[in-house]
């Protein structure tokens, strides 16, 4: 499978790909996970600080600019 993980092995492995019909019985999937951390580690602080957070096309309020609270997968 490793072999697999480059650009070039996956190429190889999608050359002959053929089109399938495939279908999943309906079912329900019920997960949230919290991802502000994780985009924080990633360099998205601003983005949850109320004074820092800068969204102009989302638009400009009196008692403060929009500034994300939660980011939820």
């Amino acid at each position: 499978m490793h072999r697999f993980l480059t650009g070039e092995g996956f190429r190889e492995a999608v050359k002959n790909a053929e089109a399938v019909s495939a279908s999943l019985p309906p079912f329900r999937f019920d997960c949230r996970i919290l991802l502000n951390e994780p985009l924080k580690g990633m360099g998205m602080r601003d983005a949850f600080d109320g004074q820092a957070a800068d969204f102009p096309r989302l638009g400009h309020s009196t008692p403060g600019n929009p500034v994300m609270a939660e980011a939820l997968h």
